[in-house]
């Protein structure tokens, strides 16, 4: 069968790190190529996010992961990997050539959290397992416990907690929130019901499709089919003239106010009332933020050096962080501690003058290393010393948490370290 890409996303970036094509391997051989899905896997970032986030991870090839599809802290999902494609995901080639891998950013991080995902998120889950089974002909969603099920996780290829304990509490009720609505695809009614609708409504050739005519009077109508794209509920005609809107569940934005904080999406930020709101993050000026106060920010997006936020009210975008240039980034002073983390990147043959002057040398250096849970070595005893926790050269529980908690107080994406992340512990 040939495979398509789910219509519910709303980034698309393709990331470098896959391999092209589906294929069946013996010995590191393709024997014969792979040409049906039949597995899901879901992952958590072991992070909080936006799409953006995780683009920023994907489209580094020094990261060397990739996953087809990442929903964000707020329920948006993205395609990163054609599902023609292997993703780099599962620690598994034998697994990721036949299933779809998803990436879920969780809403707190750390283990002490239990890694938990936000409703919006486990509600776009839903949706997007529900799209891949009915595209791909998966009947069922089952959970066997090992690599025999059409939903398998990271945990049963590798040693890793992945997908956490709040999405491997849940696996049970996945299964059955995706199989309920497979359930209910496969048995449409063909009695119909009434709706009301109203003249000029728009009458589509497709559920979510284009608009080919229009409602030519305000009465009830019959419908005899359903389909949910995203918020959207859309309903067939019983004259077969097409589809219209039967229901619109898209979430209400809430203005929030000092007097009744609403709750986070990605972060607060306290903003003074003559800051600046742009239309779009980088572009023109609308207005001014008006109060001095404590706002919602839902996404993030980097244009030059600055660093935009979305306000949650929906009012426009502002700037939330100003990015040192590069010109002014390093300090060029000595620090013992950078010299002996470039000692320890010569002996893995980084070839840097170990004069304890950080730069763009040893920046591009480190790059080529991140840093994960459970990894062990005198790298990560340097960047244990250098966050000022235990220095035992193993990445435990405590080592991490305090990477997150670094990576947030920069403003950086959380997870394992690598990338950037490494610009701002040295500098």
């Amino acid at each position: 069968m040939a495979f398509t890409n789910s219509s519910l996303v709303s980034m698309v970036s393709i990331s470098p790190n896959r391999s092209i094509g589906r294929y069946n391997i013996v010995n590191g051989v393709r024997i014969a190529p792979i040409t049906k899905i039949t597995k899901i896997t879901i992952h958590h970032w072991a992070g909080v996010g936006t799409l953006d986030t995780f683009k920023n991870i994907v489209m580094n090839p020094n990261r060397e992961m990739s996953a087809n599809y990442a929903i964000d802290v707020i329920g948006k999902i993205g395609l990163f990997c054609p599902e023609a494609d292997r993703s780099w995901c599962s620690s598994s080639q034998w697994n990721d050539n036949r299933a779809i891998t998803i990436e879920v950013s969780n809403s707190a991080y750390g283990d002490a959290s239990g890694w938990p995902i936000s409703d919006a998120s486990y509600k776009a889950l839903i949706r997007l397992c529900v799209d891949i089974c009915k595209r791909n002909g998966i009947p069922k969603l089952e959970f066997t416990g090992d690599k025999n099920g059409s939903l398998t996780y990271h945990y049963m290829y590798a040693s890793t907690g992945c997908p956490g304990p709040y999405i491997k509490a849940r696996t049970q009720q996945i299964c059955n929130d995706v199989n309920a609505q497979l359930q209910t695809a496969s048995t449409p009614d063909v009695s119909g019901y009434l709706v009301s609708l109203e003249a000029n409504a728009p009458i589509y050739d497709t559920a979510g499709g284009k608009v080919i005519s229009k409602i030519a009077k305000s009465t009830k109508y019959t419908i005899v089919k359903d389909k949910k794209i995203g918020y959207i509920t859309y309903g067939l005609l019983k004259s077969n003239a097409g589809w219209v809107v039967v229901k619109n569940e898209t979430p209400v934005v809430h203005t929030p106010t000092t007097s009744a904080p609403v709750q986070s999406d990605l972060y607060k930020k306290s903003l003074k009332a003559n800051e600046l709101v742009y239309k779009e993050a980088g572009g023109s000026t609308i207005g001014t933020v008006g109060a001095n106060g404590v706002f919602t920010i839902v996404e993030e997006k980097t244009v030059g050096n600055q660093v935009f936020g979305k306000l949650k009210s929906g009012k426009g975008w502002v700037v939330v962080k100003t990015i040192q240039t590069s010109t002014s980034w390093w300090s060029g002073k000595y620090d013992a501690q950078i010299k002996e983390l470039q000692q320890i990147l010569n002996a893995g043959g980084a070839g840097l003058v170990a004069d304890g002057i950080a730069g763009d040398k040893t920046f591009q250096a480190c790059k080529k290393y991140t840093v994960k849970k459970g990894d062990t070595g005198n790298l990560i005893k340097w960047v244990q010393k250098r966050l000022g926790v235990s220095a035992d050269g193993i990445a435990g529980t405590q080592t991490m948490n305090a990477i997150y908690a670094f990576q947030k107080k920069n403003g950086l994406g959380v997870g394992y370290l690598g990338g950037d992340d490494w610009k701002y512990l040295i500098r």
